[in-house]
């Protein structure tokens, strides 16, 4: 635009010269104002133009510094200026100037260092830019006929500026609007959701510095709304975002074409939700598809209806209030029913919207059937309270070890106000650290371990944790449970306890077991041998020693002692207790049958000899034979018998073959073999092959303690026969037996208490009439000349004499050992030997 130019850089008539007014003429002359700044940023000198342009008088504007009239300039930005010119002795810069009504506008500014007086100065030219656009006009034609309007907002002074453009658009006759008046406007104007979106769109441009474009509406004066697309521009300085550009165009009348509007109405009447129009006076103006369907009216039906006819439980007053909430927000949520022409009540959720259409207000309602999801929901809200009031703790967990769920039985039993991550329930428990967890997830394994889960107050909860792994909508979950075993773990400790106190029992009792082995089997293990007799006991054992053995047993005793008794036992105790055991009275067989009963004989044998018979050996054959009263055996028989028990051999009476047999022989006698064998009716080498291991059976008089506990047997085995009851036996009776010597032992009594059941009436035994004394003693001193007791048994009975003199006293002057002569340590060990022990003899 200039015919002229003048280079104050390359100009070395100016750099010379001394007169900084001349600068400014030159600068001047060719359209340019001027200004002088010294080094500290002090205004020397300013030119009529622009102190003219920037509304100050130019001594006014010199007493200013840089600073003040560019607000975008700092003094240490301007240091950095002076120390550029002063290297490159030229700059050119665009930038604004504050005038004195403190508006901005665009400047162009030259700078060149010049001298005067020795002192540097920067010469500045200044081009007013806002006067140099070529293109107002154009810009201004534009303007009206696109329907635009720009605005700028400057962020350093918090200053906006409208073009005349703006100001027609929104109709506004105040041309002169500041940043107040302009934010009261947009409040007043833009409905609340735009206002928030506008307010949205100018912080993220400054924020981020990137240009952006929207669209709202705008409320005219004459009530009705307009169509405005917004684009916002950010400028950015070296650090930050100074200032806002936009433009603002009204898009009301932009119309699509007519298959747009076409497939608008087909979506409107086709779409899956009811949507309908409701005016303000209750009224509709449109029903879509869905909404005659559901609700069963035809469209005449809908449009000639009231809304207190189509809402159910209809409330004038809630009406006004929703209208009046709905006019403040121009959007608002509903929850409700709606009743249908046959009477169905359905449950709806609707979204009304305000519009203004024709300068008439509308409520377009787009109404979602809630009748599914009312169902749905109250599956969910079942399935939430049985979860949350399930016994066990469920937690689910995502794969990044957050909890998405915990039911609420977790917060009552942990302690917890919040959850978070599952590692921090089980620090205690590597294996269900969450990264071991999710490998596990591959395979979908379900994975059971019993650990200790940390509650809020810092205690372990001892629980059973099972966990599946499951996908839901596309995405993998652990969902564990929990279950509380603290009672559980409280009875395995009682459990143990108690299983402890059964181990210690168990114990002790196995080691009573010991001791009380003998007595138990005394009392039960030896075919019906009742004894509590501790001499008897002696008797019991060495049955019990040999019984395991094959060795021949030789049972000594009087008649009636039970005899035969120990021998069964010693057969029930032995490995032959599963075969049989054969009996022999050699007494009761007569002398020329005997070797047949023994060993058998051949067919014809001897006269009546019809048939072959086995003898008592080859039928015990494994098992064992019992030989009672052995010493009857006839003297001629007894080698055969000899060789029996010595090589297992024997032949039959009339045969020639020799049949072996294995038999364990037990036999008895009430006889002394000794004096036999001294006699010559016994052989000797057959006492010794039978007197292997001998058996002393005690007569009833060394063993009294036993006869209370045999006659009630006894009174029990024949009341039971005899179909009585008797429940008791006099004291005196038992003492009268107590002192009787039992010539015929056990079988003796036997058959006394036989007689007493007999002649028993009521309840008591009569033992008394069944007791003839005089002749039972009277046999009893007949034969007891013959009894002939051993040494042994003599000193027995002497000690058990002295004793009872002495009161059971062993030592001292009236002791027992006194009275025998004996030491009484001696005499102490002679009652061990013969098991005398003073309870067993007491009160008796």
């Amino acid at each position: 635009m200039m015919s002229r130019s003048l280079s104050i850089t390359g100009g070395s008539e100016i750099r010379a010269s001394n007169n900084l007014i001349n600068y400014q003429k030159v600068l001047e002359s060719f359209g340019f104002g001027t200004l002088i700044v010294r080094k500290d940023g002090s205004i020397h000198l300013a030119s009529n133009r622009v102190a003219q342009e920037l509304g100050y008088e130019p001594q006014l504007l010199s007493s200013k510094r840089i600073f003040e009239i560019n607000p975008h300039l700092s003094l240490i930005q301007w240091r950095k200026k002076w120390k550029e010119l002063v290297q490159t002795r030229h700059l050119e810069m665009e930038t604004e100037f504050m005038n004195a009504s403190e508006m901005l506008f665009p400047v162009q500014l030259r700078l060149s260092l010049i001298e005067h007086d020795g002192e540097p100065f920067c010469l500045v030219s200044v081009k007013n830019l806002l006067h140099a656009n070529r293109y107002k006009k154009l810009l201004r034609l534009t303007t009206e006929v696109s329907q635009v309007g720009g605005w700028e907002w400057d962020l350093v002074t918090d200053r906006i500026m409208l073009t005349e453009g703006v100001y027609a658009l929104l109709r506004i006759p105040n041309k002169h609007m500041d940043k107040e008046q302009w934010t009261a406007l947009l409040e007043d104007r833009l409905p609340p959701e735009d206002h928030k979106a506008f307010d949205f769109n100018i912080r993220t441009a400054i924020e981020t510095g990137e240009p952006c474009r929207f669209d709202l509406q705008v409320q005219q004066p004459e009530g009705h709304y307009s169509k405005m697309s917004v684009t916002i521009v950010p400028e950015k300085s070296e650090f930050q975002t100074i200032k806002l550009y936009g433009a603002l165009q009204d898009i009301t009348e932009l119309k699509s074409g007519q298959e747009g509007l076409e497939l608008t109405q087909y979506t409107l009447d086709h779409a899956r939700e009811m949507i309908f129009w409701e005016t303000a006076d209750g009224s509709f103006l449109y029903g879509n598809l869905a909404t005659r369907e559901k609700l069963g009216y035809t469209n005449t039906e809908l449009k000639a209806m009231k809304v207190d006819k189509l809402v159910h439980n209809f409330s004038v007053e809630n009406r006004a209030e929703s209208w009046a909430a709905l006019r403040e927000h121009r959007v608002l949520d509903w929850e409700g029913e709606l009743k249908a022409k046959d009477g169905t009540v359905i449950p709806v959720y609707c979204s009304m919207n305000l519009i203004r259409y024709k300068d008439k207000e509308i409520n377009c309602v787009f109404a979602k059937d809630w009748r599914r999801k009312k169902a749905r929901d109250e599956r969910l809200r079942l399935s939430l309270f049985t979860l949350d009031e399930a016994v066990d703790m469920i937690f689910w967990v995502d794969d990044t070890g957050a909890l998405k769920f915990v039911n609420q039985t977790a917060y009552k039993s942990l302690g917890y106000e919040a959850f978070e991550l599952w590692d921090e329930l089980f620090p205690r428990s590597a294996e269900l650290a969450f990264q071991d967890l999710w490998k596990a997830s591959g395979a979908h394994q379900v994975i059971y371990k019993e650990t200790e889960v940390r509650k809020a107050n810092g205690q372990w909860l001892p629980v059973d944790v099972y966990i599946n792994f499951i996908s839901f909508e596309g995405k993998d979950y652990a969902c564990a449970f929990l279950r509380d075993i603290s009672a559980r773990k409280a009875k395995n400790r009682e459990l143990a306890a108690a299983l402890d106190k059964v181990q210690e029992l168990s114990d002790r009792l196995q080691t009573e077991n010991t001791l009380l082995k003998e007595e138990i089997k005394v009392n039960y293990n030896f075919e019906n041998i009742i004894s509590e007799s501790k001499a008897y006991k002696t008797v019991l054992h060495q049955v019990e020693q040999v019984a395991a053995t094959e060795a021949t047993v030789l049972i000594i005793g009087e008649t009636g002692t039970g005899k035969e008794l120990l021998a069964r036992s010693i057969h029930a105790l032995s490995k032959r207790k599963d075969e049989p055991m054969i009996k022999v009275n050699c007494a009761a067989l007569p002398a020329n049958l005997i070797e047949s009963e023994l060993f058998g004989h051949e067919k014809g044998a001897f006269t009546n000899a019809y048939q072959r018979k086995k003898g008592r050996f080859e039928l015990a054959d494994g098992g064992t034979i019992f030989l009672d009263e052995v010493g009857e055996l006839p003297l001629g028989l007894q080698s055969k018998f000899l060789r029996v028990l010595q090589e297992g051999e024997f032949e039959r009476v009339g045969g020639t073959t020799t049949l072996s047999t294995d038999v364990r022989v037990v036999a008895a006698t009430n006889r002394n073999l000794v004096d036999l064998v001294n006699e010559g009716a016994f052989r000797e080498d057959l006492y010794y092959r039978l007197n292997v291991f001998p058996i002393q059976n005690l007569p009833l008089r060394e063993r009294r303690e036993d006869i209370p506990l045999l006659v009630r047997h006894f009174v029990k085995k024949f009341a039971g026969k005899q179909g009585k009851e008797i429940e008791h036996i006099s004291q005196s009776d038992l003492d009268e037996l107590m002192r009787y010597e039992f010539p015929g032992n056990i079988r003796e009594l036997e058959n006394m208490i036989e007689r007493a059941v007999i002649i028993s009436k009521g309840k008591s035994l009569l033992l008394a009439d069944a007791y003839h004394k005089s002749s039972s003693q009277a046999v009893d001193k007949k034969n007891h000349s013959r009894v002939f007791k051993s040494f042994e048994e003599m000193q027995r009975d002497y000690i058990i004499e002295a004793l009872r003199r002495c009161n059971w006293r062993i030592s001292g002057p009236k002791g027992a050992a006194t009275l025998l002569d004996l030491n009484s340590r001696t005499l102490a060990s002679k009652m061990r030997k013969f098991g005398i022990n003073r309870k067993d003899f007491i009160d008796k």
